[in-house]
């Protein structure tokens, strides 16, 4: 049972870079009983989650640690998932004695496994698109309210003939500053709440730029749109009535 001529062990890149972070692991030894020799790194796999960080592993030959129970993934050639109906009947074909105890397709397992993750994601986004209306209805208020304090001004600037183009890019102008503003405080403090959720966050960067631009461009445009309108009404302003006012 005991063919190899030597000890021999794979090992994954997170048990290289605990123990040989700067050197080749190739060729390095594990210590035991007998001593086990390094001769392959394979990538990290996540074994049970993916909001973990990948565990350091070691992968033994068979025939040096043999287990009664074993897990096979398989691919089919169209690169579609294998029917258990036929895998379990293909191993029926080679020996009627060995077990299929269950038959798990990949992609419904690691939904399965993202069930929490996507739970919190949507309970994320809902409140980002919950915070966003509440901005821009903060927003449209404040500078609704900032033209209404400058109804006498605005009345005098169009009968001394400011065009309205003048007075909404005017309104507008200090509408997006005061967003400007707050998106800049807004990223620090964003930065900030992404290192604690580095662990929800797969493939993407706490830090990630496109996501980081296309929330402020998204921002920008909102205060943009709601410091319009109050600006547009204003422009309409009748100079005579605003005048009495």
């Amino acid at each position: 049972m005991f063919d190899e001529p030597e000890p021999v062990v794979v090992v994954n890149d997170a048990l290289a870079r605990m123990f040989w972070p700067d050197e080749d692991p190739v060729g390095k030894e594990l210590q035991g009983d007998p001593a086990w020799r390094v001769v392959g790194v394979v990538a990290d796999v996540q074994m049970r989650s993916l909001r973990r960080r990948a565990r350091p592993a070691v992968y033994y030959p068979m025939s040096r640690s043999y287990r009664g129970g074993m897990v096979l993934h398989l691919r089919g050639e169209s690169g579609q998932s294998v029917q258990p109906e036929l895998l379990r009947q293909t191993v029926a074909d080679l020996d009627l004695e060995l077990p299929v105890s269950a038959v798990v397709d990949l992609e419904k397992g690691l939904a399965a496994s993202m069930g929490e993750t996507r739970t919190i994601g949507y309970l994320i986004a809902a409140f980002a698109v919950l915070a966003l209306v509440l901005a821009a209805v903060g927003l449209y208020g404040l500078v609704s309210y900032g033209a209404s304090q400058r109804v006498r001004e605005m009345g005098i600037r169009i009968a001394l003939g400011a065009p309205p183009q003048s007075l909404v890019r005017l309104i507008l102008t200090r509408g997006v500053r005061v967003s400007a503003l707050g998106i800049g405080a807004g990223l620090a403090v964003s930065y900030g709440l992404g290192k604690a959720l580095e662990g929800l966050l797969f493939g993407v960067a706490p830090a990630d730029s496109a996501t980081i631009g296309a929330a402020s461009v998204l921002l920008l445009l909102t205060a943009g749109v709601a410091s319009w309108v109050p600006a547009r009404r204003a422009s309409r302003l009748d100079p005579a009535i605003s005048l009495r006012e």
